[in-house]
């Protein structure tokens, strides 16, 4: 969705979610690799999941300081906002998120399984 510089913007038009909104009129251009891209977007992917789970475990607690030090837990819907936006405009390039490389695999060749292993 596109915005005119002459209307306010107080949330997100796609979401809803009222932070801190992007200055639509400041919309500079960087050259970089698809692959640097892909590196940076995965990474903030990766970290939205944990902050995601920090608010999920937060509100289990039910302790209210906790709660409040965790956030919504919305992060991830933000990376993959702005994913989309960014792969929207170059359509021809391989997915952004890990998420979507996976979605991509599993509709090619059906079922996968995955294994994480978390080492200390």
């Amino acid at each position: 969705m596109e915005l005119s510089d002459e209307e306010p913007v107080y949330a997100c038009p796609h979401c809803g979610d009222e932070g801190i909104p992007a200055e639509w009129s400041v919309r500079p251009e960087f050259k970089i690799t698809w692959h640097e891209l892909r590196c940076l977007i995965m990474w903030a992917e990766f970290w939205a999941s944990q902050a995601d789970q920090r608010a999920e475990d937060a509100q289990k607690s039910g302790d209210p300081e906790r709660i409040a030090m965790a956030g919504r837990g919305n992060m991830r819907k933000i990376v993959y906002g702005i994913a989309d936006r960014l792969h929207a405009q170059h359509m021809d390039g391989p997915p952004l998120t890990f998420s979507q490389e996976l979605a991509d695999v599993r509709a090619e060749y059906g079922a996968v399984e995955q294994n994480v292993i978390k080492e200390d």
